[in-house]
């Protein structure tokens, strides 16, 4: 991908970027709510995690079985089912949303490499982008 700068701004959020190889132009305020709303996301993924992680303990503390099962056993077994998909699809979604959040990472970088301009994203959101 190639990257030249389109419109400086004093305004940092409003420079323009064009990214070529399929043209894409973006401004660094575009970038910056992105990575917000991928920060967001992914603390949401984080909270219902824990939140789906905890009924399966739960359940599997108050139902120890494994035959015979009576209607409201098997409804328990669904519900332990139930929160381990939904763990699982929260455990993709951090992944997917690091995965992008790495990716912005690259582009910063290549972009300050090909055109000599640095975006500057705020640093109490950046420095909330290492991984843990």
């Amino acid at each position: 991908m190639q990257y030249k700068l389109i419109q400086k701004d004093k305004n940092l959020g409003q420079t323009i970027i064009e990214k070529t190889g399929h043209s894409h132009t973006f401004s660094v305020l575009e970038v910056v709510e992105h990575i917000l709303q991928l920060k967001n996301k992914m603390k949401e993924f984080v909270a219902q995690d824990k939140f789906e992680k905890t009924k399966m303990t739960n359940i599997e503390e108050h139902n120890d079985f494994l035959k015979g099962l009576t209607d409201e056993q098997k409804h328990a077994v669904w519900l332990w089912y139930e929160s381990k998909k939904i763990s699982n699809i929260c455990q993709e979604g951090l992944k997917t949303h690091q995965d992008a959040l790495d990716e912005y990472d690259e582009v910063i970088k290549e972009v300050k490499k090909q055109t000599g301009y640095s975006i500057k994203v705020p640093l109490a959101i950046w420095k909330s982008n290492k991984k843990k």
